[in-house]
């Protein structure tokens, strides 16, 4: 098997009369699949073969990091061609496909590849245990590649783009699921963000990531590159057998993601409504014609990315926090404080930074921000600080990196300046590649490299005018060296500068611990959820001043438990997806409307925290999410027959579940939505399986007493 493209599959043969024997026998066998009863439709599985004999190239593009065959020949493009026109369950030969000589001196092979270069290293950590699939959103992003010659295509071109392509996927923690040569021009790159491990934030780095790639498209004259973006609910996981086995994902999303950039011309990069959607508040877009593809009834709607928006517009107005504005306000005033807020993902923590900083610009403050990101290396938050003050964009070159640095310099005078001037070849050699004449930096141990560039971050706070505000938000993203950077800053800033100096700093409760030096003034503040008052008000305040009805403004109380952002995105969600209509000044249910919907943007920030678990630990919380959203220990350990009691603690540190008895060792999810992500991603196959057993081995633990343990039965 060369290629398994999600619904096709490319297999070689040596032995032409072995094809034609598969080919058969395949057709036979799939007359097992038809009308095929499944809880939703019934259903069945059509297979199309074209059988074709001819001559190709096969390359590996990549390194020995990552890498991946890339087949070329006219063979290809005519499989492709009449694949679209044969009938279903047809085996169509097209016989001996003619190929022109290839250059044999443009294939190189002295590449350092090994087997595991094809894996990404996130499935590489996980795949072994992967034991079943799942229910989850993703991005899909496609990228067609044209312009090179089918039969004797440029290696080196291809190669290069190939790496310089992995580097950007790699930044944006994306994966590699294929390359597709089975085209009637070009290939087709699928590159997947959100499976198998989501960070929380995979729509707007798939987004980030296609406008990256589309910015390389200069080095490279000779290719052409269209890119199109999807997002939405895909069934992945592995499939295959102890054989051959590949993680793959399937789905109508990546369907239309691969269709739509069909209908690209070169140069362009669409993404789609659902992208849009979950993306508009940190992108500017610009809408477009919509297209018609195949396998959709209405027609796609299309937007162009055009940039990162400069800030958050907020469309509807700040909710509470009065008590906790108050105290931070007042403490940023006297000066000299470390304030450190605290709160779960969508509690608010970044909205209470904006509104304050609105408050402390009009006091004549200095705000040095940044914010913490998986994405970015040690010491990249600082990186980001100096960045934005200076107005160093990513894309300059080192000279433009350098002339910024040195006209924002020009502004300050005085003794700290100074200092600063003679550190600053070595931090900026160290955040943004800077090489200066003259510079000693290679002469020093790595040690006292970061004791400047500690330094050089100290002095570039200081000399500014105070008061001074250094804001990092979501600090739990941190690196270690960051945590430690952050204790010297705060340690010499606060104590020892004369300048009234404060940080401001957010992060998740279930993260590492920041401690600080004893002397230091220090603010802690855990934000909790809204009041059910408050939260009235916020949705009254995003449904135009109309309420819900009734049984759905309980239901969503609930389920978002005063979560602000919970609520704003089941509520946008279930107007876009017409689940709910305004009628008699109220918002009422639709048909459509079905409580297990899950917003996916809240679905992939859940499951980022799920994802980071080990996978027996996943495995552990998965079944008990089968039980409610109370469990017991025993249960679970019955069914893994395995001590689970360390996996469920390490659940617990994470924040995923509580304590609810410990006497009992029972358990409680933290969140009704953590159970809800965690139930909802497991195929309702297995669901089913695993509701039978856990329903015999309650009955078989609590048979003397069943009656009350009766809920866990429900």
């Amino acid at each position: 098997m060369l290629k398994f493209i999600g619904d096709a599959i490319l297999v070689k043969f040596t032995d032409r009369k072995k094809a034609q024997k598969c080919s058969n026998e395949l057709i036979d066998k799939n007359k097992e699949f038809k009308n095929l009863k499944t809880s939703f439709k019934t259903f069945s599985i059509s297979i199309k073969i074209v059988l074709a004999s001819g001559k190709w190239k096969e390359f590996i593009l990549g390194s020995e990091k990552r890498a991946d065959i890339f087949l070329s020949g006219n063979i290809f493009r005519a499989i492709a061609e009449n694949e679209k026109n044969i009938e279903t369950d047809v085996i169509k030969d097209i016989g001996i496909i003619p190929s022109t000589k290839y250059l044999q001196d443009k294939i190189k092979v002295n590449k350092l590849i090994t087997p595991l270069s094809f894996l990404p290293i996130d499935l590489l950590s996980i795949a072994s245990e992967i034991s079943f699939g799942e229910h989850r959103p993703v991005s899909c992003l496609f990228i067609k590649v044209t312009g090179y010659e089918i039969e004797n295509p440029d290696f080196d071109i291809l190669d290069n783009f190939f790496l310089n392509l992995m580097e950007i996927v790699e930044k944006y923690q994306g994966f590699l699921q294929l390359t597709d040569n089975v085209q009637s021009e070009g290939c087709k790159i699928f590159i997947l963000f959100g499976a198998p491990v989501s960070y929380g934030n995979d729509v707007f780095r798939a987004v980030q990531s296609g406008i990256e790639i589309m910015n390389i498209q200069e080095k490279y004259k000779s290719l052409s590159i269209a890119v199109s973006i999807n997002s939405g609910y895909v069934f992945a996981g592995m499939i295959g057998d102890e054989r051959r086995r590949k993680y793959t994902v399937i789905g109508d999303v990546v369907n239309t993601a691969s269709r739509l950039v069909d209908t690209l011309n070169p140069g362009e990069i669409v993404v789609s409504k659902d992208v849009y959607r979950l993306t508009s508040r940190y992108m500017e877009y610009k809408k477009i014609d919509s297209v018609k593809v195949k396998g959709k009834e209405q027609e796609v709607e299309r937007y162009i990315p055009e940039e990162i928006k400069d800030q958050i517009i907020y469309e509807y107005s700040f909710i509470g926090r009065n008590e906790e504005r108050e105290i931070i306000i007042n403490n940023l005033v006297k000066g000299n404080r470390f304030i450190y807020i605290k709160g779960d993902a969508g509690i608010g923590k970044t909205r209470l930074i904006d509104e304050i900083e609105k408050e402390i610009v009009l006091k004549d403050f200095t705000i040095i921000r940044a914010k913490a990101e998986s994405l970015k290396q040690a010491y990249g938050i600082f990186a980001e600080m100096i960045q934005k003050m200076s107005g160093i964009e990513e894309s300059d070159s080192g000279e433009e990196k350098k002339n910024k640095l040195q006209n924002y310099l020009n502004k300050f005078s005085g003794e700290i300046k100074k200092h600063f001037i003679l550190i600053l070849p070595i931090l900026g050699k160290i955040l943004f590649n800077i090489d200066y004449q003259e510079s000693i930096y290679n002469q020093l141990s790595p040690e006292i490299r970061k004791e400047n560039l500690l330094d050089g971050i100290r002095y570039f706070i200081e000399m500014h005018i105070e008061p001074i505000c250094v804001v990092i938000d979501d600090f739990h993203f941190s690196k270690n060296e960051d945590i430690e950077a952050l204790n010297f800053l705060s340690r010499t800033l606060i104590l020892l500068s004369k300048k009234k100096i404060s940080f401001f700093i957010s992060s998740r409760p279930d993260s590492r611990e920041l401690t600080t030096d004893k002397k230091i003034d220090r603010v802690e503040i855990e934000l909790e959820p809204l009041c059910e008052k408050l939260v009235e008000k916020l949705i009254l305040n995003i449904l135009g001043g109309k309420p819900l009805e009734n049984d759905l403004y309980n239901l969503l109380l609930s389920r978002t438990s005063g979560n602000p952002l919970y609520i704003e995105q089941f509520l946008l969600y279930m107007i876009e997806k017409n689940l709910i209509v305004l009628k008699d000044d109220s918002w009422i249910r639709c048909s459509a409307y079905r409580e297990d919907d899950l917003p996916e943007s809240l679905f992939s920030i859940i499951l980022a925290r799920i994802d980071q678990l080990q996978e027996k630990i996943k495995q552990s919380i998965r079944l008990a999410s089968i039980v409610g959203i109370e469990f017991k220990e025993d249960i679970i350990e019955k069914i893994m027959e395995r001590n689970v009691h360390l996996e469920l603690q390490s659940a617990e540190n994470e924040g995923i579940i509580d304590f609810k008895n410990r006497l009992e060792l029972e358990y409680i999810f933290s969140h009704s939505l953590i159970r809800e992500v965690i139930y909802e991603s497991i195929l309702n196959e297995n669901r089913k399986i695993l509701h039978r057993l856990v329903g015999q081995i309650i009955e078989d633990i609590y048979k003397t007493n069943i009656h009350s343990n009766s809920p866990f039965l429900l």
